[in-house]
């Protein structure tokens, strides 16, 4: 699920990279790789909880060494992290749907305590969208 707002569309999951620090005897390249959560009014500018727009941060793996093939570390975590976002974009997609369609069902047939009571839970569930991620 992707946020709008005035300039451009920003995902509510994406995946963030970084470089990690190492001692100054390590010569090799090492990264870190995060999945966040975003509120959508701006791209993060770190792997931070204290970033500007980013809400938490939903999985984080740290000093992963970068090598030439799609076996080393770093590249397996991204292709894990890639696939952890869409799955939970996809997931918030389904709840905002479902919870709009609650929604419009009882703003055409009136309030019901049936209806309501849906709503709540897919409106909490959406408030705490996969914390357990």
């Amino acid at each position: 699920m992707t946020i709008q707002n005035d300039t451009n569309t920003i995902p509510r999951f994406l995946v963030m990279t970084s470089s990690a620090k190492m001692p100054s005897s390590v010569k090799a390249a090492y990264r870190n790789v995060a999945v966040v959560e975003t509120d959508g009014t701006r791209y993060p500018a770190m792997i931070s909880e204290h970033a500007r727009g980013l809400v938490r941060v939903v999985s984080y793996q740290g000093r992963l060494n970068v090598g030439k093939g799609i076996r080393s570390a770093y590249a397996l975590a991204l292709a894990e992290a890639e696939t952890m976002a869409e799955e939970l974009n996809a997931r918030d997609a389904t709840l905002r749907q479902r919870l709009a369609e609650v929604q419009q069902v009882r703003d055409a047939s009136g309030v019901t305590d049936a209806l309501e009571a849906t709503a709540r839970v897919l409106a909490d569930a959406l408030a705490h969208v996969w914390e357990e991620a």
